[in-house]
Order: C-alpha cells, then sequence, then structure tokens
C-alpha cells in the first residue's frame, strides 16, 4: 500500500490568498468607518459653529436694541418701527429667532451626543478592524512561507533536475 501525502499545496495557497482578502477587506471597513466619523463629526462642528454665529449676531442685534432703547426716536430710526405694530413685529420676530436658536441648539446637542456614541462604536470596531488586518497579514505571510519553504522550493529543484513531471 501507498503512503500517499495530503494536497496541502492548495491549502498554503488558500491561507495566503484568504490572509489577502482579510488584510483588504479590513482595510477598507476601516477606512469607510472613519469617513463617516468624519463626516458626522465635520458636519456637528458646522452645525455649531452656525449655532455660535447665529447667537452673536442675535446677541449684537440685542445689545444694539438695548442700547438704544432709552432713546424711542433713534430705536425708531435704527429698525425702521413706525407704529406700534412694527414694534410688536419685530419683538415676535426676534422671539422667534430665539425659539428657532434653542431648537437648533438642541437638534446641535442632540448630534454631539450621537457624536460620542459613534466615537465609541468607531474605537471598538477599529480595534476588530486592526485585528483583522494583523491576522490577515500574518496568515499571508505564513501561508506564502509554508508554500515555498514546504512545497514550492522542492519542485523548483525537481525542475530543474528536469524530474518534475506536469
Amino acid at each position: 500500500m501507498e503512503n500517499l501525502k495530503i494536497p496541502t499545496d492548495n491549502l498554503y495557497k488558500f491561507m495566503a490568498v484568504g490572509g489577502i482578502f482579510l488584510t483588504v477587506f479590513s482595510l477598507v471597513l476601516l477606512q469607510w468607518t472613519r469617513d463617516v466619523f468624519n463626516s458626522t463629526l465635520s458636519d456637528v462642528e458646522l452645525g455649531a459653529e452656525f449655532l455660535n454665529i447665529d447667537l452673536d449676531n442675535l446677541n449684537f442685534e440685542l445689545g444694539i436694541l438695548a442700547s438704544n432703547a432709552t432713546k424711542p426716536e433713534e430705536l425708531k430710526e435704527l429698525v425702521g418701527v413706525k407704529t406700534r405694530e412694527d414694534a410688536l413685529r419685530l419683538v415676535f420676530d426676534y422671539q422667534a429667532k430665539i425659539v428657532n436658536l434653542k431648537r437648533t441648539s438642541t437638534d446641535v446637542a442632540q448630534k454631539m451626543d450621537s457624536v460620542k456614541y459613534l466615537s465609541a462604536q468607531t474605537t471598538s470596531k477599529m480595534k476588530v478592524y486592526y485585528f483583522g488586518i494583523g491576522l490577515g497579514l500574518f496568515t499571508t505571510i505564513f501561508g506564502f512561507l509554508l508554500w515555498y519553504f514546504k512545497l514550492q522550493r522542492y519542485q523548483d529543484t525537481l525542475w530543474k533536475k528536469g524530474k518534475y513531471l506536469a
């Protein structure tokens, strides 16, 4: 009875190619996760910046109105208020701006909370992706080394001697 060896050539090649796929897949997921996180973070920072600008503008306008509140004639010229209805409309506009800014600040605060949650998720996902990259690189190198040193080197010497039959 003949002692047959298990054909490990394909196993080693599978390890090497599988490691390459695992490495590439982990790198793609890592980059995609970073892009999503950075995009979300920049959106929240942009919203917070617009909120701060709107608050500064509103505070500036209210400061001008408050400083001129004792001089009704100058106030009328400054904001174009001619009648009581115009003054009420101006007050309602500012109240609407304040309500809108409060709503926007609530939205920005919720987005900040989602960024904190996304940051924690991203950190844990990135650990998995780094592990996948390391495992993929190890499997690739190990598979190619086993394939070359256990099989291919001997097949090359047989090929050079002309004793290898395809």
